[in-house]
């Protein structure tokens, strides 16, 4: 009954977000930022964000400066030997409740790319 009651609160109610620890829950969404390199764009002529995994430009350098402090706390967070989910109720669940989630959940654990891997693809791509 608990849990039902908050699978509503959380699906029912969009704007009802769960309290995770910092870094270890990632939109989605920010995913093609937090795996996003810095590279030139021709047809703007000018230094942009590059999405790794779309293959695009995702706008500004701005951008990929914001997915690098996401990274940073994610891969904080996972130091001390936790996991980073991109489902924020996974998330609550896994830390607040039952550390057994990420071995149910293993679809939604995120992977972070190293700074190492990151600098890598770049050189790569220069």
């Amino acid at each position: 009954a608990a849990s039902a009651a908050l699978v509503y609160v959380y699906y029912g109610r969009e704007d009802t977000g769960l309290p995770v620890p910092y870094g270890s829950f990632i939109e989605p969404s920010e995913m093609e930022i937090v795996d996003s390199v810095l590279r030139y764009n021709r047809v703007s002529g000018e230094v942009e964000t590059y999405s790794l995994d779309g293959g695009k430009f995702l706008g500004s350098s701005d951008r990929c400066l914001v997915g690098r402090n996401i990274a940073s706390a994610s891969r904080s967070y996972a130091r001390s030997g936790r996991v980073v989910f991109d489902d924020r109720l996974v998330a609550f669940v896994y830390n607040f409740w039952d550390e057994n989630a990420k071995s149910r959940y293993p679809e939604h654990i995120l992977n972070i790319k190293s700074k190492k891997e990151l600098q890598r693809r770049q050189d790569l791509m220069a």
